[in-house]
């Protein structure tokens, strides 16, 4: 559908694209204040190092936008206010989403102060907000982050003082508004951030404690690259907390993030629009055969919960890995790479008894996704796989390893 913005008739350039699937999403919502939000701009992403494919395709198919891989753990895309807003509200394998205002190379720390003072900062911060700089620097350079930030940070200060005559207040604990900076060798980009401090893989869910948790944003990016289908079975053989099933019904329900983001309180985002769409969208009831077991039966009462806080509809049972029935269309595992299993000779020995297990159901199950920090070991007992990914959890290099 092609809306034109208000007071534009026959400007072709003019016309806006909305796609169907946003559209789709919205329903009852009033497409009378679709012009208002649809300013094109661009924005960033960051993921999980290793599975930005999943990303880029969630992107896609949220709001009908393309994006690519700038570098390991970002994306970036084409984008509007409101896309900004379903990312936020809808997306499972992205940790945060940024604005972008600057995207440019530099030759010095006096090229970055300059081209972030061009920037007119009140139309990004309200005179009374505080805000803070959060920078990220890679590659080899003569300064550290923290002259990053010092330098961006009065460049946003004397580019606001300009245009208001006005002095910003800076909060490094609390901030407003966050304004995050990343130089990576000769480029930088500069953005202001519309989730917020606590990342979306934060979904709020988790309330018992696990000795080695997987990442929520992981568990759904696992139940993607396995390529499941809502009306077949799941299981997780080594649940823990329940974090990839929990994930799987999360996914099927299209259950939304309920967090309160920063992009609510921007001042120049039209937040009442947000509400409404937020408050107008439909969860998916299904019928799920999703199942998470685990050896550990603490464990097990603790996904129970941290599913029932979630609000999702998935079982979960005691039982051993290395014994239970895997006759299911898709098997998701991250299983225990030594933290929790003691001696290597001890995983190694749980690596042989799982892989044999899987292999004994071949033919049950259409597809296996593993994810692991011991690649290696599993390998040796299952074989190679059909396509694997090198992810970095952290600072852990791990693999997702796909059999079919």
């Amino acid at each position: 559908m092609v809306i034109p913005p208000s007071g534009s008739s026959s400007d072709p350039s003019s016309i806006i694209v909305v796609p169907a699937i946003l559209l789709d999403r919205m329903s009852l919502y009033s497409l009378s204040h679709l012009p208002q939000l649809i300013y094109r701009m661009r924005g960033v992403a960051t993921t999980t190092r290793g599975l930005e494919e999943v990303a880029i395709s969630e992107i896609t198919e949220i709001v009908g936008k393309n994006a690519r891989k700038a570098h390991p753990g970002l994306v970036t895309f084409d984008c509007t206010e409101l896309d900004l807003f379903m990312l936020n509200f809808l997306a499972r394998s992205l940790h945060r989403i940024i604005m972008l205002l600057i995207e440019e190379s530099f030759s010095d720390a006096e090229d970055i102060y300059r081209k972030v003072k061009e920037v007119d900062f009140s139309g990004y911060i309200d005179e009374n907000q505080s805000f803070a700089v959060r920078a990220k620097r890679c590659g080899t350079h003569d300064f550290t982050s923290m002259d990053v930030a010092s330098w961006v940070g009065q460049a946003v200060i004397d580019s606001f003082m300009e245009a208001t005559g006005k002095r910003l207040t800076v909060n490094l604990d609390e901030p407003d508004v966050i304004v995050r900076v990343e130089v990576r060798d000769e480029m930088f980009w500069l953005g202001i951030d519309t989730t917020g401090e606590v990342s979306l893989a934060k979904r709020g869910y988790r309330c018992f404690r696990h000795p080695a948790p997987l990442k929520p944003t992981i568990a759904y990016s696992l139940v993607r690259l396995s390529g499941w289908h809502f009306e077949e079975s799941l299981i997780d053989p080594v649940c823990g907390t329940g974090t990839i099933p929990i994930e799987a019904g999360r996914y099927a329900c299209d259950l939304p993030n309920t967090r309160d983001v920063s992009i609510y309180h921007l001042p120049f985002f039209m937040q009442e629009n947000f509400l409404d769409i937020r408050r107008e969208h439909q969860v998916i009831n299904r019928k799920l055969d999703v199942l998470g077991s685990d050896i550990n039966e603490k464990f097990i009462q603790g996904a129970k919960k941290c599913a029932r806080l979630a609000g999702v509809d998935v079982r979960f049972m005691r039982a051993d890995a290395r014994e239970i029935p895997l006759d299911y269309d898709v098997i998701i595992a991250n299983p225990p790479y030594g933290i929790r299993m003691g001696s290597p000779r001890k995983l190694e020995r749980f690596y042989e008894a799982f892989a044999t297990n899987l292999r004994r159901y071949e033919g049950s199950w259409r597809c296996a996704v593993i994810f692991t920090a011991r690649p290696s070991s599993f390998v040796r007992h299952m074989g190679e796989p059909e396509r694997e990914l090198d992810v970095l959890y952290g600072n852990l290099p791990s693999k997702v390893l796909i059999y079919r």
